[in-house]
């Protein structure tokens, strides 16, 4: 596949949203993908009717000081009118009160930092503040030169048994190309939190999941790490496992070779690392379409591929430890070219790989849904970020949701895409003036479940949970299951706004193994993210996050009820005897 030569990249990776701009119009659809995200989208062009500041300053200036009070509780405690998102939350195996979270927080400026709360109270009290980043050193290139990140992001936060907590974070250079993966301590449980250091030689160090240490070699970005932890008193009680992308491109970065899922785990707390390495597997019936073979060149290389058909071309993996230890990874994959809705449109399917915990020996790749309604027309394009968007709206949207395991090792997957909505041509524009769909047509975008009870290898049919009306959308869901097989599942819904505008975090809870719904709004002010991202819709995170435990649940989610800025909140949710939502 031929990739466009990118003259000037911004790495992303999951924090900041770039524009890329060139003269002229795609004639041709294809795919970018660079270090930090699949760029489906082509090069935008040129626009006239974008947001203008004096439209979101007046509107500022209209809602000074009148910060609406909600009734659900605020977790991060900024108050400065900059956006937090992008959500993790774990809760104390043994202590209902303990919660931690984690997100992207833009509080202090320049660079950007990884936000933390943690309450010992249920939600009453916080402790709150952003995790310290990691020196970033390029040996090679910069013998003895050290910089902040740009900026971390794609937080994940886990609690082991004795209540210890753990952050992971990536973390990139604002001006070269080193980045890395990073695990942060907290011996107190999310009070205070030990830094992750870079040793001089670039090959690791204290609490450094993975690094890149070239600044010249832009040909490896590591992306989408996302963390989980044995809790089930076995022989690998306390392991930690980070699951993440690591893509491969030119040394340049302008044409892409693969992006295979990578594992890593910690027997000592995170301080030290082992990598097992590629985990995807191969498929000759779901990996047909193969960009490169040859695994590149240069310090980045991985050598040819093991087969012609591997699965490595992927992204938003997600890890979850079963009860005999077993760890299951789900991951999105787009190389099933006989299932694609028409030539290269790309279309995603989820794929689950099950990993022996004492010999790292892969079982996979099993397909749990193949040929998503995600490729690329079936969204339309913001001209904000060049990226796929829904109706009424600008910033990024992805079909990802993630895995879970119920007491029984039951497992469930959780998605959203647009398959009960319409078809657009590519490339389809929103209006950079208030996000509107061209005349006629819809995105609805659905949230869908799918389950297995045979360890990950069959899985059921996916039930659509969202029962709003058509054409208005649902994204982003996380599911959470309880210890008592409860299934909860957030998500964003726009119903009530009533023309598909304004946002909600809404929760559905299923007590008979995923076969009946009972959805309830969760958010209790509805939310504009037209600017919600520093005056601007480009952006509002990847993902939420929900926990539960016996029979309540916690949906923690990215918030714009207050004009121009996100904030994080979060809800308790009572299931018992029926779903009901504490406004607090």
């Amino acid at each position: 596949m031929k990739m466009f030569r990118v003259i000037s990249l911004i790495i992303v990776l999951g924090m900041l949203v770039s524009v890329v701009s060139a003269e002229g119009q795609i004639q041709l659809p294809k795919k970018i993908q660079l270090a930090g995200h699949f760029y489906r989208s082509g090069i935008a062009e040129e626009r006239s009717d974008l947001q203008t500041p004096e439209r979101f300053f007046a509107a500022a200036a209209a809602a000074a000081g009148k910060r609406p009070v909600g009734k659900n509780i605020l977790v991060n405690r900024d108050f400065n009118f900059r956006p937090q998102n992008e959500t993790s939350i774990a809760i104390d195996p043994h202590n209902d009160k303990h919660i931690v979270t984690g997100y992207n927080d833009y509080r202090l400026g320049w660079p950007i930092g990884g936000g933390f709360s943690t309450t010992f109270d249920g939600g009453k009290t916080w402790h709150d503040g952003t995790i310290t980043f990691p020196s970033l050193i390029a040996p090679a290139d910069f013998p003895g030169f050290a910089e902040p990140p740009a900026g971390t992001g794609d937080p994940a936060v886990v609690i082991d048994n004795s209540g210890r907590a753990w952050h992971s974070t990536l973390g990139f250079s604002a001006s070269f190309c080193e980045n890395g993966l990073f695990a942060h301590y907290s011996p107190d449980g999310g009070k205070r939190w030990i830094r992750p250091v870079v040793n001089a030689t670039g090959s690791g160090g204290s609490y450094v999941i993975d690094y890149w240490p070239y600044a010249f070699d832009c040909s490896v970005g590591l992306d989408k790490e996302y963390m989980a932890i044995d809790n089930t008193g076995g022989a690998h009680d306390g392991r930690l496992y980070v699951t993440y992308t690591r893509f491969l491109l030119d040394s340049d970065g302008s044409g892409y070779y693969e992006s295979p899922i990578y594992l890593a785990y910690s027997d000592d707390g995170g301080y030290t690392w082992n990598h097992v390495g590629e985990i995807n597997g191969n498929s000759a019936t779901l990996c047909e379409y193969q960009a490169d073979t040859t695994g590149g060149s240069g310090p980045g290389a991985t050598g040819p591929d093991v087969t012609p058909y591997d699965c490595d071309e992927n992204h938003f993996s997600y890890p979850v430890v079963g009860s005999d230890g077993t760890l299951y990874v789900h991951f999105f994959n787009e190389q099933n070219e006989s299932e694609w809705t028409a030539p290269g449109n790309f279309n995603d399917q989820i794929l689950v790989v099950k990993v022996d915990p004492n010999t790292f020996a892969i079982n996979g790749p099993h397909l749990v849904t193949g040929s998503l309604s995600d490729g690329l027309n079936n969204y339309p394009y913001s001209p904000f970020n060049s990226r796929q968007t829904v109706c009424n709206g600008g910033w990024r949207i992805n079909a990802a949701g993630n895995i879970d395991v119920g007491p029984a090792d039951e497992l469930y997957i959780v998605f959203a895409d647009n398959r009960n909505g319409d078809i657009f041509p590519y490339p389809t524009y929103v209006s950079g003036t208030d996000g509107s769909c061209p005349s006629g047509l819809h995105t609805s975008t659905d949230v869908f479940i799918t389950k297995s009870v045979d360890g990950g290898e069959t899985w059921s049919p996916p039930r659509k949970i969202t029962q709003d009306a058509w054409d208005f959308d649902n994204w982003f869901p996380r599911v959470a299951i309880s210890d008592n097989g409860w299934v909860w599942v957030v998500y964003y819904d726009r119903r009530v706004s009533g023309d598909n505008t304004l946002t909600d975090a809404w929760i559905a809870l299923s007590k008979d193994g995923g076969n009946s719904w009972r959805e309830d709004r969760a958010s209790s002010t509805s939310s504009d993210f037209f600017y919600g991202f520093l005056g601007s819709p480009s952006f509002m995170g990847d993902y939420n996050g929900i926990v539960a435990k016996g029979h309540f649940a916690y949906p923690f989610w990215t918030d714009a009820r207050t004009l121009g800025d996100t904030d994080v909140y979060l809800q308790i949710a009572d299931g018992n005897p029926k779903l009901k939502i504490r406004l607090r």
